[in-house]
Formats: structure tokens, sequence, C-alpha cells
């Protein structure tokens, strides 16, 4: 009977160290496949609004842009609470770029993990999730003819333009913190209200979303207010609509 006390007092600790490893094992399966997710649906985000370039490449290209979401959407205290050293501040973004031959948007993440409790020199590990996706700059399926001349409106605009590119077409999205937005006005003068579609004072983090042309501001650059409708015509569909003067070279 003394013998199978002993037995077990020796036997015993270690199975519950193994258990606590294979459990931190699967901790770590379940973190690499939470985090992988949630890159994915940042990228799939990026690659929707890569037609709006100057907030596409200056803001949501950017290493804290791409970090925020993935935490937001992971979980910040899951991820603190993790397996993950470091909790949020391990999270590196050490690459996020366009490949501009073929529009393709490849964004890396690294962190490391390690045991709850160490065994058989089992330590610290470095993961590595990464999406690569194509940008959703669309294409132009020369139907009829390379001579046919394409133009393009904004919905409810009065002008057309000759370049899908031209800035008149594209809304001048800035992020700003939210102290910043008592003193922030459009192009109007006006100050800025909340937005009834994506705000929520509670949910969101102190980073939030303007245009120049807009009255309110978004805790989400994917919120459909930051959405502009582009139309391609032909000649026959300018009607009475003037060129721009921008694109048009005037």
């Amino acid at each position: 009977m003394g013998s199978i006390t002993v037995e077990t007092a020796i036997v015993m600790p270690l199975f519950i160290f193994l258990l606590i490893n294979i459990v931190t094992l699967f901790q770590m399966i379940s973190i690499h496949t939470s985090l992988d997710s949630a890159l994915t649906q940042v990228a799939r985000e990026i690659s929707a609004f890569a037609c709006f370039q100057e907030v596409y490449e200056n803001v949501l290209l950017s290493e804290v842009y791409v970090k925020e979401r993935v935490i937001q959407t992971v979980g910040r205290d899951v991820i603190n609470n993790s397996v993950v050293v470091g909790g949020t501040s391990g999270i590196v973004l050490w690459r996020s770029e366009v490949i501009e031959e073929n529009d393709v948007i490849d964004l890396v993440m690294t962190y490391r993990v390690r045991p709850m409790f160490p065994v058989f020199n089992i330590g610290e590990m470095t993961l590595v999730n990464r999406c690569y996706i194509k940008a959703y700059t669309g294409y132009e399926k020369e139907e009829y003819g390379s001579e046919r001349q394409r133009y393009y409106v904004a919905e409810n605009g009065d002008v057309y333009h000759l370049q899908r590119g031209c800035t008149h077409l594209q809304l001048s999205i800035s992020m700003l913190n939210v102290n910043e937005l008592a003193a922030a006005r459009n192009e109007d003068g006006s100050r800025y209200s909340p937005c009834e579609v994506c705000y929520d004072a509670e949910r969101s983090g102190n980073r939030v979303y303007i245009t120049t042309q807009g009255d309110r501001y978004h805790s989400s650059v994917a919120c459909t207010g930051l959405k502009r409708t582009i139309y391609v015509i032909s000649a026959s569909g300018i009607g009475t609509k003037a060129l721009c003067t921008r694109c048009g070279g005037g």
C-alpha cells in the first residue's frame, strides 16, 4: 500500500504537467486559428477599399490599422489572457504591402507562444499568419473594342470624368483621435456628428474616420457611409454634364 502511494506521488505531478501542456497545445492551435481568421477578414476589408487609393495606401495598409483591426476581431482580453507572449503587444505586422504587378495584398503577422508550464525543453515558439489576397480593383473588359471611350460619373454628380482615379471621385478619408473631433470641420465648415450606422461609443476605440465632404464620423472604415457609387457611361450618357476640370486637363 505504501509503494502505491509513493508511485502515485511521483507519477501524478508528471501526469498533471503533461495534461496541462496538452491543454496548452490546444490553446496554441486555437489562438493561431483565431488570429489567422481575423487577419483574413481584415485583408478582405482592405481589398474591398482598394479603389480608394489615398486611404488604402496611407491608412488601411498601415501596421497600426491592421493590428488594431485584428485585435478588435479576436478580442483584446482573449489575446492578453492567451498563450501569446506579451499579449497584444507581442503581435507584430512586419510587412504589409501590395505587389503592384498584380495588385495582391500580402500581410504577414508574427508572434510567440509558450506553454503554461514548459516541460521536456518545450519553450517559446514563433508562429506566423499570412494572408495573400487580390485587391479588389476590378478590371475593364474590352467588349466593344478599344476605340470606345468610357467616362465616369459619381452618383448625383454634375460633372463627368476621364479617369477612374480622379481625386474628385475619391472620398478624402482621414483618421482622427476622438479628442480631435471638437476642432474638426468639413469643407462646409460644419461640425461632425456620429454616424447612425456604425458608431457605438461603448464599443468604438479612440480612432474615428471622417471625410471632408461628409458631416459624420465613423468607427469603422468599412461603413457604408464611407462609400461612393461610381458609374461608367458612354458618350451618349454625358447629357448636360460638364467635363471635370481636374482630370479633363482644364
